[in-house]
């Protein structure tokens, strides 16, 4: 779907600069300026952008999508007045999640260079509270509402209208959800959130070396598989914590590498033996080991920079790669290499491949088509069919009256148009013309989903038990409008 356009607010602060070589590291790792930048060349202030407050548009943050804007904050210019027509004055290289004011919030680190324009009069009015708030333009797929938890844009709840829920009475609010781009931030005149701040105190940020998940795109969980079309094809692999490498042969050396380009430890240059004929890349994770036990990305870490810890083994998983087989002489590496158990499936049948590949966290998922590279996919968890399911089903909207029943059942999807189509109607017996079509619709979105526990056709006829989204019996039954043969889409009155 076409995601909507949000733009929050947020307000600066000053306190005293110290810019250490852990953040320059960034600048030049995240944002990498033609000209590496050194602790004289940058002005460098924090931003406190967005938190999980419901703002004055009615909008709120949940914690996991704080964790998506944090993420995709990191690169993005910083405007003024959110004008198109100027460059931007400066980039923000690093943000994390921090508590403050009993909320939680995204600081957002941002540069400019001494040697700009302007540079000494931006950090004068930064610093002394003239220039004090801040906007972030961003796009996201749905308003979740608050009370209901469906598209505020089609539910009967307003913002900030109070509704009774439970025995208590609750205020409306909607979250961003699907949040797909951080645009710009902006300083500007007026913010929609309260107790926003930009500080100068950066020296208390991790003196550590980044790690390679610096340099990939995060992964975040991934509450349904409507990022995917149904018939596009997904890489799923099992979710394990570690590092993101590179393996690379070329003649007779190995090497393991971060994304980054940053050494492995013991692994940044390998004898194979044997000569390989041509220079080869895998991209891959390593996953340390104690016993049967995985360990975590900090065990591993330690191991690499000390040789010591609770890790005894360490693996590196490969992703699978145009079919191509791993070169024999990754057998004479001091690591276990393999591909990783994996599965290309479509969208319909993730849930059901992904219970033999999950552990505890779930599966990692990517875009077979885009495949993996640098970006460290989403986090799934495949749910489990209940017993007795015959499948799954979505009622999806898009900008007209009309939705589409989309039916999953032993791999295949059924998707059937349904015109003029509206919930109140539908429970109240009314019946609604459905036609079967190829695809959805540009722009289609779930409105609600569930599962099929009893399927029951009857020649043209098919008869459905529901549960979830749409709790009941509900009938397909094939009828014949102006010369044409349709279906009507009703629910069935039990008797």
């Amino acid at each position: 779907m076409k995601g909507s356009l949000g733009r929050l607010v947020a307000c600066l602060s000053d306190e005293a600069v110290e810019v250490n070589n852990w953040l320059i590291d960034c600048i030049n790792r995240n944002v990498s300026p033609p000209n590496p930048v050194g602790p004289n060349d940058v002005h460098i202030r924090a931003m406190f952008v967005v938190s999980d407050e419901v703002n004055s548009f009615g909008g709120c943050f949940p914690r996991t999508e704080l964790q998506r804007m944090t993420d995709l904050i990191v690169d993005s210019p910083v405007m003024v007045g959110h004008r198109k027509d100027r460059l931007p004055i400066g980039r923000i290289f690093f943000a994390k999640q921090v508590e403050r004011s009993g909320g939680h919030w995204v600081k957002a680190y941002f540069y400019w260079l001494k040697s700009a324009e302007g540079a000494v009069s931006l950090a004068e009015n930064l610093d002394g509270g003239v220039y004090k708030e801040c906007s972030v333009g961003f796009t996201f797929g749905l308003p979740e509402c608050s009370v209901c938890g469906e598209d505020i844009r089609t539910c009967s709840h307003q913002p900030f209208e109070s509704y009774d829920l439970e025995g208590q009475s609750v205020k409306c609010h909607y979250n961003y959800r699907k949040i797909e781009r951080v645009l710009e931030t902006s300083l500007v005149y007026r913010g929609a959130v309260k107790n926003t701040a930009v500080t100068k105190e950066l020296a208390a940020e991790s003196a550590e070396p980044p790690g390679v998940n610096d340099t990939v795109a995060s992964d975040h969980l991934l509450q349904d598989l409507d990022q995917f079309s149904p018939d596009e094809s997904i890489l799923a692999v099992p979710y394990y914590d570690g590092p993101w490498v590179r393996l690379t042969l070329d003649g007779r050396r190995a090497s393991v590498t971060r994304l980054d380009g940053g050494a492995v430890g013991p692994f940044a240059s390998l004898d194979v033996g044997a000569q390989h004929p041509e220079p080869i890349d895998w991209y891959g994770q390593l996953v340390a080991y104690r016993g049967k036990e995985r360990l975590g990305t900090r065990e591993l870490e330690r191991f690499l920079q000390t040789g010591k810890g609770a890790a005894r083994r360490i693996d590196l998983k490969l992703l699978p790669q145009n079919n191509a087989q791993i070169p024999s002489l990754v057998a004479d590496l001091p690591l276990d290499v393999s591909l990783f158990r994996h599965v290309c499936v479509l969208p319909a049948v993730l849930d059901e491949a992904g219970q033999t590949l999950k552990t505890k966290m779930g599966v990692r998922v990517w875009s077979a088509d885009k495949g993996p590279n640098k970006e460290a996919g989403f986090r799934y968890q495949p749910r489990s069919r209940p017993t007795g399911s015959h499948g799954r089903y979505r009622i999806l909207v898009d900008n007209t009256d009309h939705a589409c029943f989309e039916i999953q059942e032993n791999g295949s999807t059924r998707h059937l148009r349904i015109r003029h189509f509206h919930m109140g109607r539908l429970g109240k017996g009314a019946r609604f013309v459905a036609d079967s079509v190829e695809s959805l619709a540009p722009g289609a979105r779930t409105f609600g989903s569930g599962e099929i526990t009893q399927m029951n056709t009857i020649g043209e006829t098919c008869h459905l038990k529901l549960e979830g989204f749409l709790a009941g019996r509900f009938s397909l039954r094939p009828c014949r409008l102006q010369g044409k043969r349709r279906l009507l889409f009703y629910r069935a009155i039990d008797s």
